[in-house]
């Protein structure tokens, strides 16, 4: 398992890889709220930037589509390694700074703690 903690506009995002599965966390009054890519809120334009051929499309359909996408890209990796480098990419093109000094592996309750001691509070 992976933790990658990327930050924007000063809020933090911790993005977990677990083996073919990748579940997004970020921080919102002071909770931490977990969600695959499914549950992603993702602007039209960051979508159309990255698949100009969905243009056009209601945010449903361009919204489905990216996500099936997402997961065609993470299913032909191999290791959680490549999986890490593409989601650092991505991300540094829609303008998160990846934070690779806290950024580690370990177990999610770790993790957890991490933001605890960083003062989140209502971890769940």
């Amino acid at each position: 398992m992976i933790h990658l903690v990327f930050e924007k506009a000063g809020q933090p995002l911790i993005v977990e890889v677990m083996g073919r599965e990748v579940y997004f966390s970020a921080y919102s009054g002071g909770i931490i709220k977990r969600a695959k890519i499914e549950g992603m809120q993702m602007l039209p334009s960051d979508i159309i930037k990255e698949f100009p051929d969905l243009a056009g499309k209601s945010y449903s359909e361009m919204h489905n589509e990216a996500v099936k996408r997402f997961k065609q890209k993470i299913l032909s990796f191999k290791t959680e390694a490549e999986t890490r480098d593409y989601i650092v990419s991505e991300l540094a093109k829609s303008g998160y700074k990846f934070d690779e000094k806290n950024s580690r592996t370990g177990s999610l309750s770790e993790m957890m703690a991490f933001a605890r001691r960083h003062g989140v509070r209502n971890v769940s």
